[in-house]
């Protein structure tokens, strides 16, 4: 009987990336296939051309189920020992070097290794008889390096293969012997039946580099052939039609055309056909179980946007640090209408150029020295531009930090729409609105905190850090007005001298007792009913302070479609949907520059960034692109988290990120400026 020989064709891969769901997307002139030959018993690595001469380098290991890493450089394949009684896992260099058994339990069937999209799991199928000699066909995973193996409980069947989005598409048997292609969480959980075809064998699916798509080997017609189907199962159509068994596709990097393995008695072959089942061409004479390096170049996931990255259970149910990482970038220049009143567009359609975005979202998703999480642009009122990196998710709320500061601002503009307050209360006095509270404990000069002053950070309380650490050992005193009581008692006497810009120094705590005082429910429930709700923010999170009111400087958190809308609102001056929400004389003077904080310390900025100052409680510089500098206004929270207004380029950018020592207003100036302006 021949030995089965694991041989690998390397060849580089040209750039392909598919950035959104309509761009064009050209076939690979060169290949890198892994297949199984029936030559020797020996792994060789073959380098060259599918139709040109190959070159091949002996490895002395034998095997078969390849199966590339993420970036190309590992394999995972499986091995036979004891007479063929043992298979086992193995992963090793694409060169054949550094070779490591990762299974090794005797009389067991380790077989059909895939890789998860981070390149840090291993899922494989495990087959054996058990003590009666039944046939049991389980899943198991493990770490890369092959510590932490563990049965996936849920799923019994075989041919396990990530999809990109993290799930495991596999062969799922029943009690009637027959094999479905199913779909399920990682975890085994929610177990989704594609096929349903009684009787039938159905294996080896492999997921399409979008994720839209899998093709699979299906004897439902009497022989084994290649089927096609979406994802969710839809649309099963029949590729190919022969007497010899097709099985074992798999898929081109580009998603464009498909390799699979026949088989007619001895005869045995790989073969290459469109993604339709169009131009079927013999490319392997000899061999079998072909597998096609999908490398994502950039790591750039090549998915439309009906796939933007979603959290899944588990995630939503981490801390934000614990959240992993997202291997592959999510970028679309053609955001999905998701029915949430953000109105979408095309980037180069609508406005914009294209090139030079994308050249910035390849970037980011190369290198990301600054930790995106995701980076959206909106031009005239239009979102042409979503993206997520790293711990991005579109429907999990990213903590905005400081940023919170901007949105305190809105809430007190929605009590001036409501008539709780007027435009003339913001330079009375703070204490006249805190009925509670006994002003002859007061300090001197305690009148001079107005609510103008203290929303540009220039209340002047005195307080020291020995003071505050003795308010947070006795934190009842501080609830409710009592913690303005506590403040306004210890303080060093207020004067005009010491009313200088001091970020935070308890401003927006006082400015939220104000907010809490005037309006007829509590601060929270305004801010939910009268303010997110209106703009459709339903999934978000707000943290209750020491005072057991809302936090008024930090502690938000909301998605990053949702603080587009609280852009879009500032940008239309305070309306939304045709309701004005926010008074348009509060926004202009909250977006205004009100003083200079100089430019020693700007937050993200750089050589392009001048002229920083404040507003209430929004942030504002001038960005320079070639000799015009652009006057932009931005809420901005700690991590990098920014709603970016330009309102010359009828421009809105809104990041998320978790790096604090970021350049996000240096790289708005010298990447996106150019592409909405002619220089």
């Amino acid at each position: 009987m021949k030995h089965l020989k694991l041989s690998l064709i390397l060849t580089f891969l040209p750039v392909i990336i598919a950035y959104g769901q309509n761009s064009e997307i050209p076939k690979s002139t060169s290949y890198a296939i892994g297949y199984t030959s029936l030559e020797t018993g020996n792994i060789e690595i073959y380098s060259g051309g599918i139709e040109g001469k190959l070159t091949s380098k002996s490895t002395n290991e034998n095997g078969g189920y390849v199966a590339w890493s993420p970036d190309g450089k590992r394999i995972a394949f499986y091995s036979k020992y004891d007479k063929k009684k043992t298979w086992s896992i193995h992963t090793m260099n694409s060169d054949g070097t550094d070779r490591k058994r990762l299974t090794h339990l005797k009389n067991k069937w380790d077989n059909a290794p895939d890789w998860s999209p981070d390149g840090t799991k291993i899922v494989f199928a495990r087959a054996y008889k058990d003590s009666e000699s039944v046939w049991q066909h389980e899943i198991w995973i493990m770490n890369s390096d092959g510590s932490e193996q563990t049965q996936i409980k849920g799923l019994k069947g075989s041919n396990p293969y990530f999809t990109p989005d993290g799930r495991i598409v596999f062969s799922q048997e029943f009690e009637d012997k027959s094999n479905a292609i199913s779909i399920a969480d990682v975890d085994g959980n929610n177990i989704i039946r594609l096929t349903n075809n009684k009787g039938t064998q159905e294996w080896h699916p492999d997921v399409s580099p979008d994720g839209k798509q899998i093709a699979f080997m299906s004897d439902r017609d009497g022989n084994f052939e290649i089927y096609v189907m979406d994802i969710d199962g839809s649309n099963q159509k029949r590729l190919t039609y022969s007497d010899a068994r097709d099985s074992m596709p798999s898929w081109s990097p580009d998603g464009s055309q498909l390799i699979f393995h026949t088989k007619m008695g001895e005869d045995r072959n790989v073969y290459m056909m469109n993604k339709d089942g169009s131009s079927v061409k013999k490319i392997i004479s000899n061999g079998g179980q072909a597998a096609w390096l999908k490398i994502a170049p950039a790591s750039i996931a090549q998915q439309s946007h009906s796939k933007a990255p979603v959290a899944t259970a588990a995630e939503a149910e981490l801390s934000f640090r614990d959240i992993p990482y997202l291997k592959k970038a999510f970028i679309d220049v053609t955001p999905a209408d998701r029915k949430d009143g953000i109105s979408v567009g095309e980037l180069g359609v609508d406005g914009g150029n294209k090139v030079m975005v994308l050249e910035l979202a390849r970037d980011i998703a190369d290198n990301n020295e600054d930790k995106f999480d995701s980076f959206h642009i909106v031009y005239r009122d239009k979102l042409l531009f979503e993206s997520y990196y790293l711990r991005g998710r579109i429907d999990l709320p990213h903590f905005q930090a400081s940023a919170t500061k901007a949105y305190t601002s809105m809430a007190l503009g929605r009590a001036i729409q409501l008539g709780y307050l007027t435009m003339a209360d913001l330079d009375k006095p703070l204490i006249s609105f805190l009925k509670e509270l006994d002003s002859t404990k007061f300090v001197e000069g305690v009148e001079l905190i107005t609510l103008h002053k203290a929303m540009t950070m220039r209340g002047g309380l005195g307080i020291t850090n020995e003071q505050r650490e003795e308010f947070e050992k006795n934190p009842a005193v501080l609830k409710g007005q009592r913690m303005v009581q506590a403040l306004l008692e210890n303080s060093a006497p207020i004067t005009k001298e010491s009313q200088d810009f001091l970020y935070g120094n308890y401003n927006p705590r006082m400015v939220m007792q104000v907010i809490e005082a005037v309006v007829p429910s509590s601060a929270k429930d305004f801010i939910k009913n009268e303010l997110l709700n209106k703009l459709g923010i339903t999934d978000y999170g707000w943290r209750t302070e020491i005072s057991d009111l809302p936090t008024a400087g930090w502690g938000s958190s909301i998605t990053s479609r949702d603080m587009v809308k609280l852009g879009i609102l500032a940008k239309n001056k305070g309306k939304w949907n045709g309701e004005q929400l926010v008074p348009e004389a509060f926004l202009a003077k909250a977006t205004s520059r009100i003083l200079l904080t100089g430019d020693d310390d700007v937050y993200g900025g750089g050589k392009d960034v001048s002229n920083q100052g404040y507003g209430y409680y929004w942030w504002n510089a001038d960005l320079k692109y070639g000799n015009k500098s652009y006057y932009s206004t931005s809420a901005q929270g700690g991590g990098g988290q920014y709603i970016i207004l330009i309102e010359e380029l009828d421009l809105m950018i809104v990041v998320t990120a978790h790096n604090n020592d970021n350049r996000t207003l240096q790289i708005i100036a010298e990447q996106i400026l150019p592409a909405f302006t002619k220089k």
